[in-house]
């Protein structure tokens, strides 16, 4: 009896070459977890997943050396594009050599200029220098780059293989599906945080990305993905066309696994939370991919029908947005035509991104720089930072000069024109998913337009993995190119070295990122409290401060905010940390003067790795005028210098307001008070400039009038102040009517019910006294108020409730020495 073979499985897909090396899954694997990693990680944006990615990426650039040492059998072709993406890469470390002094002005005379002045401070001479204007963040970057570069040769080598090229789109289309899921839990729950982390930048509607704009991106790829999987899959079952009208009574997905029906739900999922994350230019995007797709399918027999597939999901999508609601969607289209700031904002800052550009334009001003260099280009008026251009090819023109923007030009067209004429003209079915991969990176390509994701590991990584393996199928099967096995063994070799060289520093300064941000939300919580912060307080800032700085030396904020920090301790310690006492001066504390002098040369320190730093310069320059009492001229030149590099931060305007002042310049330095208090500078530092620095003690009594809370700052100001005393008179009886108005609602705050106590007490009226007393303690029982009501109580000669008063504060407050004494000396008494 014979048995006969079973027939073959046309569905099945057909194996195309040798057996794929065991270090080939090993790879995918590698790829895959990171591509799934990045977006659970906030998009990989933190300092601890940039660490994380660096160590990833020295594991497959290791593999991959392994991949072509030991597969000899198989050959390995690299792309032009990761040549160009190579070139980009080593133009990038070009910027963060240290050249010649003179090279450096010759190619970048912006540059050289900021690096010769920053010598100049340091009172060194300027000999060498980098292209880049802060080489923190262009390492930062290169790092990223290097990683992105890795992951195009690992998927030009891995995934030219098409069952290999299968389970990447599966794959990414997966993650995207979990990413979305993600996404709308958020939407769901209504949950403002991440519901998996403690992240608190992160909005609802973009989760788990940081940014909804962000997600939007990543989904987009994510989508192009997984629509390349279906194209393979209708055409591995044989049909000739996609799911057309005549096919729909049978089901379009007839035949299709359960893999290809998750992946079509996820298609449709996509689309809808790109839309219900409010994303204009997310779903703007994903149209204008989706004609450009089109438009390249249109006359490729293999992709006959495709049609009537997007019309079923466009009908689909449309009528779950008409269920779950299109308000949010509608409501954002609507709101660009009702936000003119907005589009003069951006327009604003992609003029002067041209600037910056123009001023760095053959070498750039580093990549990564751009926060960095931006401010002193900046003409806008508003407080902060913009930390991008919202334009990620102006951005990039800007940080890599007319150099690395020609390199990015060549890869971004060569990478589009050769997955546009493969997807055309290719013969293989598994080839078809070169259109999904051009949808996904065409609709990231046009989102660039108006923002900056290629920065974002999740995006720019998940496009340069599918960007390598498109590219690498594009080259035709058969073609005589040269096996590159060495040349891809040697980048692989010299990638994997570098990564695993400056790993262990990414991890170092993911800790550092920690000790920072703790010493910021220290210091943020006595600040808000308006306080001047307790000693305990003040050394924790200081001592996580030196963690950042000893985690992460060339951070140039973190440097900045340690000296700062080491400073502001010094003057609290002088003030006993007393917020009532003095505020210090040369004459009156002359031992703070060596902490002013090590202050100042930290700072100066943080201009040798940061030269574009304005707070450190302008700090700098107040502590050289107001303490050490060294050159005026050239300390306040220092301080104009900072308002020359970053104009929109409040304290550096604060500081050049008075500068203006003390030269006479009246108008100008009024308009610069005026702009720094437009830009958030404290009232309390406005009022203090103008009290006791500037000796104007009646404008800064109009500035305060009406405020409860800066008229007490004033009036204590000005008591310690050798002011005239009809003044100080006239404030007082300003604060005091303030005082008893905002004491006579029922919302008055403890704090001022305590203090119109005191004032009446002091008037000779404790009954009075008592009664706002008893009020306060109503509210919050367990205060150390009480103490101030047992005083009262023992002027209105009830010792016994005095004594009572003093033993239950005492409960909660036994560090009360002088409640303590009282209630011993009573007891002492009444024992007699």
């Amino acid at each position: 009896m014979s048995i006969r073979p079973a027939p073959p499985d046309r569905h099945a897909p057909q194996r195309s070459g040798p057996t794929t090396p065991r270090v080939d899954r090993v790879l995918e694997a590698g790829v895959l977890g990171l591509l799934l990693y990045l977006p659970l990680a906030f998009g990989g944006v933190m300092p601890l997943s940039r660490a994380v990615t660096s160590a990833a990426g020295a594991f497959l650039a290791a593999g991959l050396l392994v991949r072509c040492l030991a597969a000899r059998g198989r050959r390995v072709l690299i792309p032009r594009e990761f040549l160009l993406l190579a070139a980009l890469t080593a133009w990038v470390a070009v910027q963060l050599l240290t050249l010649p002094a003179g090279w450096i002005e010759a190619v970048s005379p912006a540059a050289g200029d900021l690096w010769a002045r920053a010598a100049e401070a340091a009172g060194r001479p300027f000999t060498s220098a980098r292209l880049s204007v802060y080489p923190h963040a262009t390492g930062v970057q290169l790092q990223t780059l290097i990683v992105a570069a890795v992951l195009m040769l690992t998927a030009a080598v891995v995934y030219r293989d098409d069952a290999a090229f299968r389970r990447l789109l599966a794959g990414v289309g997966l993650i995207g599906l979990v990413t979305a899921l993600i996404n709308v839990g958020h939407l769901v729950l209504g949950e403002e945080r991440l519901i998996y982390g403690a992240f608190d930048g992160g909005a609802t509607n973009g989760a788990p990305f940081a940014s909804y704009s962000h997600f939007s991106e990543f989904i987009n790829l994510s989508v192009g993905a997984a629509a390349g999987w279906l194209l393979i899959a209708s055409k591995d079952r044989g049909s000739q066309q996609l799911a057309g009208p005549s096919h729909w009574p049978r089901g379009p997905l007839r035949g299709t696994s359960r893999l290809g029906t998750i992946l079509v739900g996820f298609l449709l999922l996509g689309v809808i939370t790109i839309a219900l994350s409010t994303s204009r230019n997310g779903l703007i995007s994903m149209a204008f991919a989706a004609s450009v797709t089109a438009a390249a399918a249109q006359g490729a027999r293999r992709l006959a029908g495709v049609g009537w597939s997007i019309i079923l999901i466009g009908l689909t999508t449309t009528a779950a947005l008409l269920v779950l609601g299109v308000d949010p969607v509608l409501d954002r289209f609507e709101a660009i035509t009702n936000e003119p700031s907005t589009i003069q904002h951006r327009l604003n800052l992609i003029r002067n991104t041209g600037e910056m550009a123009a001023a760095f334009a053959l070498a750039g001003a580093g990549l990564g720089t751009y926060a960095a260099a931006f401010p002193a280009f900046d003409s806008g008026d508003r407080a902060g930072t913009a930390e991008h251009a919202e334009n990620q090819y102006v951005e990039l023109l800007a940080e890599l000069g007319l150099v690395g923007a020609i390199l990015v030009a060549a890869l971004l067209l060569l990478t589009f024109a050769r997955i546009t004429r493969a997807a055309r003209q290719t013969r293989r079915s598994a080839d078809l998913g070169l259109f999904g991969i051009l949808f996904g990176l065409t609709a990231l390509a046009c989102h660039s337009l108006t923002d900056f994701g290629l920065v974002v590991p999740a995006v720019g990584l998940t496009a340069a993995t599918l960007a390598g393996a498109a590219v690498s199928r594009a080259i035709p099967r058969g073609a005589p190119a040269p096996d590159r096995r060495r040349v891809a063994a040697g980048a692989a070799l010299v990638a994997a070295v570098t990564l695993a060289l400056t790993t262990p520093a990414a991890f170092r300064a993911a800790t550092a990122w920690a000790h920072y941000t703790y010493a910021e939300n220290t210091r943020r919580a006595f600040l808000e409290r308006g306080e001047l912060g307790s000693e305990a307080e003040h050394r924790a800032v200081t001592e996580h401060g030196a963690r950042a700085v000893a985690g992460d030396e060339d951070h140039g904020e973190y440097r900045y905010r340690a000296a700062m920090d080491r400073w502001s301790r010094a003057v609290a310690e002088a003030m006993d940390f007393d917020p009532s006492a003095p505020p210090p001066n040369r004459e009156t504390h002359p031992d703070l003067v060596p902490a002013a002098r090590s202050a100042l040369l930290e700072l100066i320190e943080v201009l040798a790795v940061a030269p574009t730093h304005g707070p450190a310069w302008s700090s700098a320059g107040q502590l050289r005028r107001v303490w050490l009492d060294e050159n005026g001229e050239t300390a306040g030149e220092w301080i104009l210098r900072a308002r020359e590099l970053a104009r929109n931060h409040p304290d550096v305007a604060l500081a050049a307001s008075l500068e203006l002042m003390r030269r006479g310049k009246e108008a100008a330095g009024t308009a610069e008070l005026d702009r720094a208090r437009r830009l958030g500078a404290p009232d309390r530092e406005v009022v203090r400039l103008l009290a006791v620095s500037l000796e104007r003690p009646e404008a800064a009594a109009d500035l305060v009038a009406g405020d409860l809370l800066l008229t007490e700052w004033l009036l204590n100001l000005v008591r310690r102040q050798d002011v005239e005393a009809p003044f100080v008179a006239e404030l007082e009886g300003r604060y005091e009517s303030l005082l008893i108005d905002a004491g006579s609602r029922a919302d008055a705050s403890t704090r001022t019910l305590a203090q119109l106590a005191r004032l009446e007490r002091d008037r000779g009226r404790p009954e009075a006294a008592a009664d706002l007393l008893r009020r306060a303690l109503s509210r919050e029982p367990a205060s150390a108020l009480r103490y101030e009501y047992a005083r009262v109580l023992l002027d209105l000669d009830d010792v016994r409730g005095g004594m009572r008063e003093l033993r239950y504060v005492l409960q909660f407050h036994p560090e009360l020495a002088a409640a303590a004494r009282l209630l011993e000396g009573l007891e002492r008494d009444r024992g007699r």
